[in-house]
């Protein structure tokens, strides 16, 4: 093959150059603080934000299920038999939440955190994995979504990052004393 210095036709002498250039000029338009897919928009609408909170308990327990849009229109439905009672957040209160969840780094964490994987060796030398779990543990589940985004994460109870799981019992606990009905004259 010919040394490239020698070539007598410029464009073959830096072909590379105009493949590397092609390459990466769509890398040059990306903004220069691409975020992740799963972030939130900087700016969005307090309307527009939905958080949902299901909480599922093992051994066929009721599940909770908080559900909060239009900036606090909130409905929670939990019991046996499941009734749903609808009750209103401050929109300073549904503000505080979505502040809870950016403090916890909620857009950064995985969308299943609890299975446990574990590898093992197989006589033939190969490698096979396996998930742990308790059958009868409950999860949970927590989803912010816009129109055209949605980050959820769920998370085996007692596995999952502590802190998401303490603003989430905390959330549901207070949409409990919230949503009970008030006692004439109180």
């Amino acid at each position: 093959m010919a040394n490239p210095s020698t070539l007598s036709a410029p464009w073959l002498q830096r072909p590379f150059a105009w493949l590397l250039a092609a390459l990466l000029a769509p890398m040059a338009a990306m903004p220069s603080e691409a975020q992740p897919a799963s972030v939130p928009p900087r700016s969005y609408r307090l309307e527009a934000v939905e958080l949902r909170v299901l909480r599922e308990f093992g051994h066929g327990q009721p599940q909770q299920l908080l559900v909060i849009t239009e900036g606090g229109k909130a409905s929670l439905e939990a019991g046996r038999p499941a009734t749903t009672r609808a009750f209103s957040l401050p929109a300073a209160d549904v503000v505080g939440l979505l502040n809870g969840l950016y403090r916890l780094r909620f857009f950064e964490l995985p969308a299943v955190i609890g299975a446990r994987t574990s590898v093992y060796l197989l006589p033939d030398g190969t490698l096979g994995t396996q998930q742990a779990g308790l059958t009868d543990a409950g999860s949970s589940t927590v989803c912010f979504r816009l129109p055209g985004h949605e980050k959820c994460v769920r998370y085996t109870e007692g596995q999952g990052p502590q802190e998401l799981e303490a603003w989430a019992k905390a959330v549901l606990a207070d949409a409990l004393r919230r949503s009970q009905p008030t006692a004439p004259g109180s």
